[in-house]
């Protein structure tokens, strides 16, 4: 049924209406059968006629789940299933109905001994010194050794990602399928397969091709590719002076104090407060000099910082940011957008006033991390994979946000508790992916991991969930609520009305638990010079100070609220409240 809803919109927008289903669900209580029985479903449309679903994903392996990689130290012989896998004694993997691996398995290709390194090391000695130390040696290891149980080998066949259906329930999906696939040929042939096929052709027709290149299998849809300004090049044009510098690595430097604070009396509270994405570097510097007055005044009780980020999240067709097109005319002058949005971070900097900005790609970072002093990743709207990676190596603190504001205690928020705290454990570790050097050039990065990434919750409703998911994991009991709700479409009034009331809401309860004495670190605010938010449309003027993202606090409620942080933060301090103040009650 979503396939057939989504290939009508393909239509409806002359897209064509080929789908592909991706039948893996990771999220669901038991994603072997629900990735099965999607495919099973996905047969059955194939089967009755459905000439929109042109493919089918998979996540096939030849035993059934997955297994955790970090809990794996060593791998046992290749080529045989551990009898624990499979019921009963280990058989050879050529058994199977799948491909020989391509290099022998060697008979004793399991993990080298001490006893045995120590012996390779002495074979090219002689005298009885060299047999003497061999043998200290050996006994040194096998010591050890005793004392050390063996790690478990991993499960042969098994993978270490994403759970897989097993090689025998592959055979039959991919059989069904077959079957549907003929089944529908033989009803399309009889019943005007030609008109159907048309249907589903892309714009332009079948036969329309998008050739750059004297290839025929490179960059077929690529039309030009222009050159990228080096980061190196922008940071020579637009330095960062000394005191701009400094001020960056102390607001960092105190973030990373209140993100690690033990007791709601122990810090300050970090306050994020901005529009959801910059569309006008003129507003946006407004807001900042107001926000900069508010900022010295609460200074004893609050660190705010400004929310300057460039892209504009779930933007689908349309206008993508700043940088992307600063014009706001579709010339994606990317470049010139580059210069506006580190500009503008130098000059909220230069006002005394750190920044915060969401990174969505492994290359921005290189033309704008010096000048930032917090960043934050959605989940909804970027790949974990990338998240982790990119959140290990960035030089500040990192907030993972969970996706969506469910009710406390619903599986929804557990799971959705689940993935945040996963991806924020991840990206503590070092990780290794693609970017590009200062000087432009392609590259691999290796991270050291960044030990002050956090989760972020959407709303404070999970709160309770969070605080137990904390609990079962190595990280620290670490809390930023972002009073955002979900955005309104800017054409609905009443709508974004809803909206900018379900964060108000938000905010009263969690200023009134920080008051309450509850260790909340942080707390993010959607704000802007006026209230609401306004549509993108062609042939009309956007009026001045007004939000093109999600719906935004004005300017004047902007201040109270931030007071009123200040006002909690004092009354929590003298209530004396642990933090653990709420954890097991709740909102």
């Amino acid at each position: 049924a979503r396939a057939a809803a989504l290939a009508a919109s393909l239509r409806e927008q002359n897209l064509g209406s080929r789908v592909l289903i991706d039948c893996c669900d990771a999220a669901a209580e038991d994603p072997c059968h629900a990735q099965a029985q999607a495919a099973q479903d996905a047969a059955a449309a194939i089967s009755a006629g459905d000439a929109c679903v042109s493919g089918v994903m998979l996540k096939s392996f030849l035993l059934s789940g997955s297994q955790d990689p970090t809990d794996l130290a060593g791998a046992g012989p290749a080529g045989t299933l551990p009898e624990a896998a499979l019921g009963g004694a280990a058989f050879d993997a050529d058994d199977l109905d799948v491909g020989a691996p391509t290099t022998p398995a060697k008979p004793n290709s399991g993990v080298k001994t001490k006893t045995a390194k120590a012996t390779e090391r002495t074979s090219g000695r002689r005298g009885s010194r060299a047999a003497e130390e061999a043998a200290e040696a050996a006994a040194e290891g096998e010591e050890e050794e005793e004392g050390i149980p063996p790690p478990p080998p991993p499960v042969y066949g098994m993978s270490i990602t994403e759970p897989c259906i097993d090689w025998a329930m592959t055979e039959e999906v991919l059989g069904k399928l077959a079957d549907a696939a003929r089944h529908r040929r033989s009803r399309l042939r009889s019943s005007g397969a030609a008109r159907v096929a048309r249907a589903c052709d892309p714009p332009g027709g079948a036969n329309a091709t998008y050739r750059e290149s004297s290839s025929s299998t490179d960059n077929l849809r690529i039309r030009a590719i222009q050159p990228l300004l080096p980061p190196a090049c922008l940071m020579l044009e637009l330095p960062v002076p000394v005191e701009v510098s400094a001020l960056v690595a102390q607001s960092r430097q105190d973030i990373g104090e209140i993100l690690n604070a033990k007791s709601a009396r122990a810090a300050r509270l970090l306050v994020i407060v901005g529009p959801p994405v910059i569309h006008d570097t003129e507003a946006a510097l407004e807001f900042a000099a107001r926000l900069r007055g508010v900022a010295a005044r609460l200074s004893d009780t609050l660190l705010v910082v400004f929310a300057a980020s460039f892209e504009r999240g779930h933007a689908g067709a349309g206008w993508k940011g700043l940088v992307n097109d600063p014009d706001m005319s579709g010339t994606f002058r990317i470049n010139h957008g580059l210069r506006c949005a580190r500009r503008l971070l130098l000059s909220a900097a230069s006002l005394g006033l750190p920044t915060a900005t969401d990174f969505r790609d492994t290359i921005m970072p290189q033309y704008l991390a010096d000048l930032t002093s917090y960043s934050a990743f959605d989940l909804a709207s970027a790949s974990p994979y990338l998240i982790t990676e990119l959140a290990s190596g960035l030089s500040m603190a990192v907030g993972v946000r969970v996706p969506g504001d469910s009710e406390a205690g619903s599986a929804q928020a557990e799971r959705a508790v689940s993935r945040a705290v996963s991806a924020a454990k991840s990206a503590r570790d070092p990780h290794v992916f693609l970017s590009v050097s200062k000087e432009n050039l392609a590259g691999i990065v290796h991270t050291a991991g960044n030990d002050q990434c956090h989760v972020v919750l959407s709303g404070d409703s999970a709160r309770p969930d969070l605080y137990r998911a904390l609990d079962k994991s190595s990280l620290p009991s670490v809390l930023v609520v972002d009073c955002t709700k979900a955005a309104a479409s800017a054409a609905d009034d009443q709508a974004t009305g809803e909206s900018l009331q379900a964060t108000r809401e938000v905010l009263e309860r969690v200023t009134a638990a920080i008051s309450a004495g509850e260790a909340i670190n942080g707390v993010m605010i959607p704000s802007f010079l006026a209230q609401g938010n306004q549509p993108i449309l062609p042939e009309r003027r956007l009026q001045y100070g007004v939000s093109v993202g999600g719906p935004c606090l004005g300017w004047a409620e902007t201040v109270t609220a931030l007071e009123g942080l200040a006002a909690a933060v004092r009354s929590g301090k003298r209530s004396g409240s642990s933090v653990n103040a709420t954890k097991s009650g709740g909102k």
